[in-house]
């Protein structure tokens, strides 16, 4: 699917004595802080509840794949950045960054820079054409000497294309986005090897049917596994916890007390740290 996308790519740099203004990235830390400590107490009570609506969310996820697309996406970005910023390498970005001149080595930068990237999307057709009216995905990624900044940030118009045969239209609204939490301390030799936190507020329609995003999630290339933020369906509320797959097909648990290994055949949850439960 990623070779339909056609490209196009704006980048601004400083030589690391004359550092540009880079753009200021979205705030995510309400999001990480999410991801970071789980509040909700996991019991027997909401425990099917908890495990259902997991499976539900990542279907949904996994239908779309936003996650492959933007890991994708930001690859081939990276990987024309770094051919980009060889040494006496000369390009026109686009009209919001001026021309720039660098000469810097691959997978070596010594300077602060930004990257605009933009992709057209494949479309509904059985062969991949270049045609705005598929629609567009773009971006802004922000590096510095040390690496990869921790926020990437994206929009998707119109975004049509398919996914294992059904079609695929992904925003249509003003306000959709896709905004990345890479961490810190990620180079652009190391992306792709970490677990990567996605906030998603993005309208979608799949074969012809509406199935509106909005939710964040941490999806993990290396192992493929995805965890979700769950609220324990309580009034009054109970905080959330972290729901994720592993290895084994059972489903982890990160709770306030404790975490805890599920099987959905033996219905039950087993925990270190806690006392487990059947549900």
């Amino acid at each position: 699917m990623m070779a339909g996308f056609a490209s196009t790519l704006g980048l601004g740099c400083g030589d690391g004595f004359e550092p540009i203004d880079k753009p200021v990235p979205p705030d995510m830390s309400a999001v990480v802080a999410r991801f970071e400590r789980p509040t909700g107490v996991f019991s027997r009570s909401y425990a099917e509840a908890v495990l259902e609506h997991y499976l539900s969310e990542a279907a949904r996820i996994m239908q779309v794949n936003v996650q492959a697309l933007l890991i994708g996406v930001l690859r081939v970005t990276i990987d024309e950045t770094s051919d980009k910023t060889s040494p006496k390498h000369k390009a026109t970005a686009s009209a919001s960054v001026p021309t720039f001149e660098t000469f810097f080595k691959p997978q070596a930068f010594e300077s602060n820079g930004s990257v605009f990237f933009e992709r057209i999307c494949p479309g509904w057709a059985e062969k991949p054409v270049v045609d705005r009216d598929n629609g567009t995905l773009t971006g802004t990624l922000n590096f510095s000497e040390s690496g990869l900044d921790p926020v990437v940030w994206s929009r998707i118009r119109g975004c049509r294309f398919r996914l294992e045969g059904v079609k695929i239209l992904l925003g249509d609204d003003a306000h959709d986005h896709v905004r990345l939490w890479l961490g810190h301390g990620v180079t652009f030799a190391s992306f792709g090897q970490h677990p990567i936190l996605f906030d998603v507020d993005l309208s979608a329609e799949v074969a012809g049917l509406q199935a509106p995003f909005e939710l964040s999630f941490r999806f993990d290339p290396e192992k493929g596994t995805l965890a979700i933020v769950i609220d324990i369906p309580s009034d009054p509320p109970l905080g959330s916890v972290i729901v994720s797959s592993n290895a084994s097909a059972e489903l982890t648990v990160e709770a306030g007390n404790g975490t805890f290994q599920c099987n959905l055949s033996s219905r039950e949850c087993t925990s270190d740290s806690a006392d487990g439960f059947t549900f």
